[in-house]
């Protein structure tokens, strides 16, 4: 697929969208076929070789994940106790420039998680308490944020704004867009009609082997 767009995995219950977008993110394992990705190259490197995702190896799939995949999930799974700011701040830390002394990186990190959970409209109070504590939206809001957070080359959604709000499901919608527009691929289930025409640039029905061009 090529850089900026969207797809959209259709078709009913039980037809393996999300069993995909596992594969897709290294949690299960893939049988046949490749599925390759070409991860960003960092500042002053060469551009790295594209990783085949079917036979990549544990280790790779965990750097992968660190600059280059990014998963959105209905359900936000983290260590219990560790406040928001920190969960979406983590993985801005783990992907940051090798040159920025480690205390740089992490105030770094921590300004850019503030920055998504501000344009997310997750109150601040909220930001020094750990998830399990918040609504589900609240808690999808903070799963987005860290998925944002590091530019990606794919992102994968798996019902992003499922418990959102109408007002908080367009201001997902205005971000993803936004890194669509730097280059972010994207492979999603969008079960809301609103959000999958207003992201998807084709569609992808599952079982056939013919895909949709969206209008």
């Amino acid at each position: 697929m090529h850089a900026g767009e969207c797809v959209a995995l259709v078709g009913p219950s039980g037809r393996g969208k999300s069993t995909l977008l596992r594969c897709l993110y290294g949690s299960y394992g893939i049988d046949s076929g490749h599925a390759w990705l070409r991860p960003r190259a960092g500042v002053g490197e060469a551009a790295p070789p594209a990783v085949d995702l079917a036979q990549a190896h544990a280790h790779e799939v965990i750097e992968l994940r660190r600059r280059a995949l990014a998963h959105v999930s209905q359900f936000l799974r983290v260590v219990p106790r560790v406040p928001a700011l920190d969960i979406v701040a983590e993985r801005a830390w783990q992907a940051a420039d090798g040159s920025l002394e480690r205390e740089a990186a992490r105030e770094q990190a921590r300004a850019a998680a503030a920055d998504l959970l501000q344009a997310l409209n997750l109150p601040r109070p909220l930001w020094s308490l750990p998830p399990a504590t918040f609504s589900g939206g609240e808690q999808q809001r903070v799963n987005i944020a860290r998925a944002l957070v590091v530019p990606s080359r794919l992102l994968l959604l798996d019902e992003p704004t499922a418990s959102l709000d109408a007002g908080n499901r367009r201001t997902v919608i205005d971000l993803i867009r936004r890194v669509m527009a730097a280059g972010t691929s994207v492979v999603g289930i969008f079960h809301d009609e609103e959000v999958r025409d207003a992201l998807a640039t084709r569609q992808v029905q599952l079982g056939e082997t013919a895909d949709r061009t969206h209008a």
